[in-house]
């Protein structure tokens, strides 16, 4: 289950949350939202706190999902097409070469 849900599920907000798993700081719940949303990592002294409130119900499986959803969110969809690295090259940008990869 993602922390989101749990937390909505039990009518917390992020700054509740924060403060039942002993987070310091000015803006541990923003900090806490970012971590469950997987924009940043979580440590696993964090991990353990979140499974021991939830009851194992948000787990470390999910942290790393919510992570990996971000990475794959956020990439970049393709490399530069020819025609660019071309142009750049032509200015003097010392690129690496990279074979054009078909099916």
């Amino acid at each position: 289950m993602k922390l989101a849900d749990w937390k909505t599920s039990r009518r917390l907000t992020w700054a509740r949350l924060a403060e039942l798993l002993e987070l310091d700081g000015a803006h541990a719940g923003s900090t806490l939202r970012r971590i469950a949303l997987g924009r940043h990592g979580a440590d696993a002294g964090l991990i353990a706190r979140v499974e021991a409130l939830t009851g194992g119900a948000v787990a470390a499986a999910d942290f790393h999902r919510a992570r990996m959803d971000h990475i794959a969110d956020t990439a970049p969809r393709s490399l530069p097409d020819a025609a660019l690295l071309a142009r750049l090259r032509e200015r003097g940008a010392s690129l690496p070469v990279h074979e054009e990869i078909t099916p």
